[in-house]
């Protein structure tokens, strides 16, 4: 299996920032940015399987919306209890924190986005869309 570019490179800029945190900050400044960026990619690599394995045989734009939707109330559930978590239950720098949950989150949902479209984009052009 061949990994999509996109991902590569949204893995290896977040690894790069956690990289830099940990070289030019203490263990607080990398752990902040390492538990900002870690549950957006992860949440976001768990849809982009489940969508890419479980939905190809079922195209009815229908499922899709309902899908999209309940992934994204899922997403901000799990990203609100994280929040929550991380700003009570530790010390670590709370604005290195929320400024990589933020872009890793907007990086990440993106590309779900763009990854959907492209799919749904190529399945119209071989006439595999349900209307």
């Amino acid at each position: 299996m061949r990994l999509p570019l996109g991902a590569v490179i949204l893995v290896a800029l977040f690894l790069a920032a956690a990289g830099m945190a940990r070289v030019f900050g203490d263990n607080g400044l990398f752990m902040a940015v390492w538990a900002g960026g870690l549950l957006p990619l992860a949440i976001s690599v768990v849809s982009l399987v489940v969508f890419f394995r479980l939905l190809p045989g079922k195209l009815d734009p229908r499922k899709h919306d309902r899908f999209v939707i309940v992934n994204f109330l899922t997403k901000v559930v799990l990203i609100g209890a994280w929040i929550t978590a991380v700003l009570v239950l530790t010390t670590w720098p709370q604005a290195a924190f929320v400024v990589s949950l933020l872009v890793n989150f907007m990086a990440w949902h993106l590309y779900e986005a763009f990854r959907y479209q492209q799919y749904y984009l190529a399945a119209g052009r071989h006439g595999r869309v349900a209307t």
